[in-house]
């Protein structure tokens, strides 16, 4: 006879309530924790936990799913397996860290990584982290670093390998870490130490903006990291990272009044639309309004843009040579015209001259006396003023400047 499938998960769960550990039974269990109905899953595990406290072989069946192609099996194998009670052997946790550094869905990665912790293996996942940092590759060094961001897992020899991240020479490598210390909120001072220094010297904008989003995760705030993140909102060259540091402000709730006033100026100066986005963002979360003329501003910075384009300045000088051309034509007709009225008015003098007879007039000349006299009086004149500038100039100073020194006495 046909069973449905609901009469055989009821007698397979019947059967497991009598501590039945047929593999037939397992192997229905171990099926039904991958179902999509959440409440299969979670009723087949519990059976499996029951199981495993009377028999170790439950721990091998379900580690036999860590190999499975399909990723549900392999996933659910990790979550199953954490919650067993059956310590693990050493060819599982073999299996399982070979999950955690080579399979290729992430999420696979993270509940192997998972599962060796919750089984009481954490120093030796925490070993096999810290020896991927120092010694692995590009990839294996960004996988390290999930791992720790995935499992909270920072220890003293962990800060001093995660810190040097920030140095690494392959730009996935600081961008994980600076993300990952945002992630983590871990307010130490040579973190922030080592996010300023990415901010300030990072040759990366991906790294940059990262690594200012990571400062408003902590939430840290002094004087550096201010000044730092004014310094970035105006200067830095890529509009992502002026653009991060501009809402990072507003987040950290620095409303400063050079802040604000860096703010209004990104909203009015600022060549890139999502920087005046951000900006305008990030005013409206510190309760703020932009200066009134800042649509007048950025209206004439358009215009200006506009006049200062190729074709505005290829029609200006087009007209200018035009109108040029127009003023020296104009000029040499009204030269020519002019020359014409010279000829023409010289040409009638001619004629009256002809025409009149020749008078001479008798130039007069002035008197003698008169002469002598203006002469005299010009002489008085120069007298006086002479007078006058040799008394000034024989006069002692009233006041003493302190520009002045007296000469000091020869000694003897």
């Amino acid at each position: 006879a046909v069973v449905s499938t609901q009469s055989t998960g009821a007698a397979v769960q019947c059967l497991a309530m009598e501590n039945i550990t047929e593999r037939i039974v397992v192997d229905k269990l171990i099926i039904m924790t991958q179902s999509l109905d959440q409440l299969i899953r979670l009723t087949a595990t519990k059976l499996l936990v029951r199981l495993s406290t009377h028999s170790d072989v439950i721990l091998f069946m379900v580690a036999d799913e860590l190999n499975n192609k399909l990723w549900i099996n392999r996933y659910m194998a990790c979550k199953v397996i954490q919650k067993i009670q059956t310590p693990l052997n050493k060819d599982i946790l073999h299996k399982l860290l070979t999950l955690m550094w080579s399979d290729y869905t992430d999420h696979i990665r993270s509940a192997a990584a998972e599962t060796i912790g919750v089984k009481g293996h954490g120093q030796f996942l925490h070993e096999e982290l810290v020896c991927r940092l120092r010694k692995g590759n590009e990839s294996q060094r960004v996988d390290a670093l999930n791992r720790v961001i995935e499992l909270q897992m920072m220890t003293g020899r962990m800060k001093s390998v995660f810190l040097r991240c920030f140095t690494d020479d392959h730009v996935s490598v600081r961008h994980t870490a600076a993300r990952g210390a945002g992630i983590l909120k871990f307010a130490d001072t040579d973190i922030i130490a080592g996010l300023i220094s990415r901010i300030r010297d990072d040759h990366s904008h991906k790294v940059k903006a990262a690594a200012i989003e990571a400062l408003a995760e902590i939430g840290v705030v002094n004087e550096q990291i201010i000044e730092q993140l004014v310094w970035s909102a105006q200067y830095q060259q890529d509009a992502q990272v002026r653009s991060a540091a501009c809402l990072v402000l507003a987040m950290l709730r620095v409303d400063r009044e050079d802040v604000v006033n860096t703010l209004r100026d990104r909203l009015t100066a600022d060549a890139d639309n999502s920087v005046k986005k951000a900006s305008m963002q990030a005013l409206q979360m510190l309760g703020l309004k932009p200066e009134k003329d800042a649509s007048l501003i950025i209206a004439i910075k358009e215009a200006v843009k506009k006049l200062g384009s190729k074709d505005s300045i290829l029609a200006s000088i087009i007209n200018a040579e035009s109108t040029e051309h127009r003023t020296a034509q104009e000029m040499d007709r009204e030269s020519k015209s002019r020359e014409q009225l010279q000829a023409s008015s010289s040409r009638q003098l001619s004629r009256d001259n002809k025409s009149r007879p020749i008078s001479r007039e008798r130039t007069q000349w002035p008197e003698p006396k008169e002469v002598i006299s203006r002469e005299k009086e010009s002489r008085s004149k120069k007298e006086k003023i002479q007078q006058l500038l040799s008394s000034h100039e024989n006069k002692t100073p009233a006041t003493k400047f302190l520009w002045r020194q007296s000469t000091p006495a020869s000694v003897s």
